[in-house]
């Protein structure tokens, strides 16, 4: 298992401000959105018993909290440089890879460096294959791990986002949760 969902504990201490408050001061990297939704999510736990509000007052309880934001990216990123991406088919028309957590889908800014098509373009270049181009169809979040399918010529790119921007592509998610569900099953209905 990534290193990015181990868990890390932390131990608080703050009377009278509401919880979601002392996430985010505490720790690093954490919005008061991210503690609110870590706290709905049932990942924070108040004198041992699952925090249920956002809004509660610590009234000098002890607070714990398993996360791994601080460096649960930063290790992933590590990790995943050695093991970016696996191949999963490639033919003329289409590359498939298994992207590792911690690597971006594709660049999102001009500078933006160790994305899927330039590990790609490295990985082919090394081969002595030359492939000028990779059309992305779709992401996948940096800090998740999954199938990620690229373009390898244009026409190829345009049936692809095709399938995808009508739905005909079916896709599939898993995830791993975290702390303990609220509920044993659940429909989302909107756009993830």
């Amino acid at each position: 298992m990534s290193e990015l969902y181990s868990l890390h504990t932390h131990t608080l201490r703050a009377p009278g401000e509401p919880l979601y408050a002392v996430l985010a001061d505490n720790v690093d990297g954490l919005s008061k959105q991210k503690a609110r939704q870590a706290i709905i999510a049932g990942l924070v736990s108040v004198d041992e018993a699952i925090a249920s509000s956002p809004t509660s007052k610590l009234d000098d309880k002890t607070v714990t909290i398993q996360l791994d934001l601080r460096q649960g990216l930063k290790k992933a990123k590590q990790q995943a440089s050695k093991h970016a991406y696996s191949i999963l088919y490639e033919d003329n028309d289409v590359i498939v890879v298994d992207k590792a957590a911690g690597i971006l889908s594709a660049p999102s800014q001009r500078d933006d460096h160790g994305h899927i098509p330039e590990l790609l373009r490295n990985h082919w270049r090394k081969q002595k294959i030359k492939m000028p181009y990779i059309g992305v169809v779709h992401r996948i979040d940096q800090a998740t791990s999954g199938c990620l399918l690229l373009a390898k010529n244009k026409s190829a790119q345009n049936i692809l986002s095709q399938q995808f921007k009508s739905h005909a592509a079916e896709r599939r998610y898993r995830c791993l949760c975290l702390g303990q569900p609220r509920k044993n099953q659940d429909t989302l209905s909107s756009k993830i």
